[in-house]
């Protein structure tokens, strides 16, 4: 978590926000009584737009309230193709985005009688189409063929129930879409601060678990390197 109190004389320490998106990045600042300037735009072929490359003052700088920081951001370098996704894991199709310039955007699961758990079903824009760089495309993902109801109970005779996907959630929100299921966060996971964003589950999403089950989860700051593929 960033952490800039208030100085001597009502000054504020300076966030850190190079890497950081400027939608991200201006919140962070007014919530401290601070300004954001672009100073200059600058082209890149990896990293996607109003994507911050430095600032200025530097951070956990001693400033007035209301002071400006500079900073340097990613102009863009036009249109992206969106590739093909279908067919891969969620993990793939991540890394072949950001080969494209793109990001990952909301990712649901489905039930699909002859793709593999885990795999993509839908991609939404459709592979071909040209975007803005850094735009997001949606997914949904298979659960695997949906259970009959004669196979939906494991062997104690509980119901089984598939792990929604949590990952870009809130710690707080996760918890609740879990209890929604019948399953419950591990007393670690549940001593997280619940603004803290959800990185990793275990199990992973669209897995079968009986009712009742516990799951675990790896958090990351909201106010840190931004997830990747997260809104």
């Amino acid at each position: 978590l960033i952490n800039a109190g208030a100085g001597p004389d009502d000054n504020v320490k300076v966030p850190p926000i190079t890497s950081l998106t400027l939608a991200e990045a201006i919140p962070i600042a007014e919530q401290l009584g601070l300004r954001i300037k672009v100073s200059e735009r600058v082209t890149s072929e990896s990293l996607p737009v109003d994507t911050i490359l430095s600032q200025s003052p530097d951070p956990s700088t001693l400033v007035p309230l209301n002071s400006v920081i500079e900073v340097r951001v990613v102009a863009g370098s036009g249109l992206a193709v969106v590739p093909d996704l279908l067919g891969t894991t969620e993990e793939e199709a991540t890394m072949r985005l950001r080969t494209a310039n793109l990001r990952l955007g909301q990712v649901i699961s489905a039930w699909s009688p002859d793709a593999p758990l885990g795999s993509v079903l839908q991609q939404n824009p459709r592979a071909g189409l040209q975007v803005a760089n850094g735009s997001r495309v949606d997914l949904v993902v298979s659960l695997g063929p949906e259970p009959s109801p004669g196979a939906s109970a494991s062997p104690s005779g509980v119901a089984d129930t598939a792990v929604p996907v949590l990952r870009c959630a809130a710690v707080g929100e996760a918890s609740l879409m879990l209890e929604a299921v019948g399953l419950t966060l591990d007393p670690a996971s549940a001593a997280l601060d619940a603004t803290e964003i959800v990185d990793v589950i275990s199990p992973a999403a669209g897995v079968l678990v009986p009712s009742g089950s516990v799951v675990t989860i790896v958090s990351t700051s909201p106010f840190g390197t931004p997830l990747a593929g997260c809104p």
